[in-house]
């Protein structure tokens, strides 16, 4: 199981992106949560901070705690405990971390400054280096630009695959 794999929005990547889709994934949202209208309303900068801040967890920034409790909080406890699930069980972050993070809620975690993953993390939501395929409308310009790299990525792919295969 990758990273993507355990995004509650891996699902409505992998749809049509259509109306009912859409419903479904604002269903898994956590209307409590004062930071849900991230999840709500910006779906592909929220992938972009799970994936990247995931990475940064795993890499060992333990300053990022704070980041993935804040998007963890936007989703629904049913949600919440499915990621949890997924990412104890293919060993993806540390069973310590995940309890930590589970005991634990925004506002009781401290924050850490560093440029440098602000840096990747802000160069990702528009680079999309996790290839998120937006189907739907694209309002921001980190959408726009995240789509034509995808479409960009996909476009000299896909010849170097023929050759491959040839």
């Amino acid at each position: 199981m990758s990273i993507a794999e355990t995004s509650p929005l891996f699902t409505y990547w992998q749809s049509s992106q259509d109306e009912l889709e859409n419903k479904k994934r604002i269903l898994k949202a956590n209307q409590k949560s004062p930071a849900s209208a991230l999840f709500v309303k910006e779906p592909y900068k929220w992938e972009n901070l799970y994936q990247s801040i995931l990475r940064e967890l795993i890499k060992g920034d333990q300053g990022s705690m704070k980041g993935f409790s804040v998007l963890l909080d936007t989703v629904n406890e049913e949600e919440r405990q499915r990621i949890f699930l997924q990412l104890k069980r293919k060993e993806i972050l540390d069973t310590e971390i995940l309890e930590y993070l589970k005991r634990s809620r925004p506002k009781e975690l401290a924050s850490k400054r560093n440029i440098f993953r602000f840096a990747r993390i802000f160069l990702s939501i528009f680079l999309n280096p996790f290839l998120i395929d937006i189907k739907g409308k694209r309002s921001h310009s980190y959408e726009h630009s995240g789509y034509y790299i995808y479409k960009f990525r996909k476009a000299i792919s896909s010849p170097i695959r023929r050759n491959v295969k040839d």
